[in-house]
């Protein structure tokens, strides 16, 4: 996305295809980033559960914004 603003501000000419691509590849890789936090809090959630930690890893947030509890032992 960045790189099709920075044309725009120095050539005054927005490839709109070029734009939209640019922000929807954005968007990919953030859902990726929370897709990989969301496992990576999952598998912190088990050893802290197996550790006596309680639910410190056990909540996290799916892909629609909505809490979920997760509980590998249940």
């Amino acid at each position: 996305m960045t790189d099709a603003l920075a044309s725009f501000t120095t050539t005054g000419k927005l490839d709109f295809k070029s734009f939209v691509s640019s922000v929807l590849t954005d968007l990919a890789k953030l859902e990726l980033r929370i897709a990989e936090s969301n496992i990576l809090s999952d598998i912190v959630g088990m050893f802290s559960y197996g550790l006596g930690a309680g639910n410190i890893a056990d909540v996290g947030v799916n892909s629609a914004g909505q809490s979920v509890a997760f509980n590998p032992f249940s």
